[in-house]
């Protein structure tokens, strides 16, 4: 069996073929295979002028091309001379009423899925933003708690502090009238020792001085 690889090698002095791997000759050509065979190609246009002419200037590329064996031409030749009436017959016309449809539905599709997406994006923008008002509104009631709380310990530290002072105060004091107390104590009991002293002092008899005892 013939094949066409060599002749659509790329070449600068040969014509290009834009859709080698359709244009081989393991099977007949026609306008309409050749557009299901785009259909699954990703640079498909759901344009029909644009789509038959690309396999028009395939087929006169192939034609125009230098080594070209007789087979290969004739199957270009056949796909020429048919090629007016396979574009207005009715398989082609369903082929592209089907195709546009499709793609009618694959973009309402999208557009859909786009808009429900468009929305969820939204609703998620949304949420995040209210809960990061309530997140904030809370931080910013809790920051003003937090002053509150921290301008009333300050007030209660200065109140304990004063507290503390005084009481400080009050201790010294007492422990200056105790240690007053206890010296006033002991001068009196300084004083009273002395006075019993010099007291029994002045009562005890003394011996007379003109006494003078007998000799036995």
């Amino acid at each position: 069996m013939l094949t066409i690889a060599p002749i659509f090698e790329k070449s600068e002095h040969e014509v290009q073929v834009f859709d080698p791997a359709y244009f081989t000759s393991d099977h007949s050509w026609s306008l309409l295979s050749f557009l299901f065979y785009r259909q699954q190609q990703s640079d498909f246009q759901f344009d029909k002028k644009e789509e038959h002419a690309r396999y028009i200037r395939n087929l006169s590329n192939i034609l125009k091309r230098k080594q070209v064996n007789e087979t290969i031409a004739n199957l270009a030749g056949s796909a020429l001379a048919t090629f007016q009436n396979e574009k207005k017959s009715q398989l082609v016309k369903d082929f592209w009423e089907g195709a546009i449809s499709s793609q009618k539905r694959k973009v309402a599709t999208i557009h859909e899925r786009t808009a429900l997406m468009e929305e969820h994006t939204t609703g998620v923008a949304n949420s995040v933003f209210q809960q990061d008002q309530v997140v904030r509104e809370k931080y910013m009631r809790r920051l003003n708690n937090t002053d509150f709380l921290e301008g009333e310990n300050h007030s209660a530290v200065s109140i304990f502090n004063k507290i503390h002072s005084s009481r400080l105060k009050i201790s010294n004091f007492v422990l200056s009238i105790k240690v007053s107390i206890r010296r006033s104590k002991k001068r009196k009991f300084q004083k009273t020792t002395s006075r019993r002293s010099s007291i029994d002092h002045h009562t005890c008899p003394q011996p007379s001085r003109s006494f003078s005892p007998s000799i036995l």
